[in-house]
């Protein structure tokens, strides 16, 4: 039998602080022989970073047509020591549209987590103390 205890504090609760949440949309053309070329139009973003020294938490949002302003704007936001969690519906669709693989490699990050498994999606990148965590939303609810 085990004997009754306190359980003690944590010491360290790490709660995710920095998100951004996004989503594009493109413009859909059929080549002749049936393919379907997805073409990047437009696309929106919104940073939220959850503040625990305000009383108020801190808001961005960006629309953009150039999609290098995009991926400047994420690693803008991508601090040593914290990590950013993009966050986006199908985010396999919108990386791609987005060449987020290539762009952020080119960029100094190294892939260091890929789980893509049906509708589960998770890719972690880290380039010195910065860390990316991408998530798809569909990883918690089906649609």
């Amino acid at each position: 039998m085990r004997i009754s205890h306190y359980i003690t504090d944590n010491k360290t609760s790490n709660y995710p602080s920095d998100f951004i949440f996004f989503d594009t949309e493109t413009t859909p053309t059929v080549s002749v022989n049936g393919d379907i070329d997805q073409p990047f139009k437009l696309g929106v973003g919104l940073y939220w970073r959850r503040r625990d020294d305000r009383s108020s938490d801190t808001l961005e949002y960006i629309r953009f047509t150039d999609i290098d302003r995009f991926w400047d704007w994420v690693i803008a936001h991508t601090l040593a020591n914290r990590r950013l969690i993009l966050v986006a519906h199908n985010i396999q669709f919108d990386f791609m549209v987005l060449g987020g693989f290539s762009y952020l490699r080119l960029k100094g990050f190294d892939l260091t987590k890929l789980i893509t498994n049906g509708k589960t999606n998770i890719f972690t990148y880290r380039r010195n103390k910065q860390t990316i965590l991408c998530l798809d939303n569909m990883n918690y609810f089906v649609t």
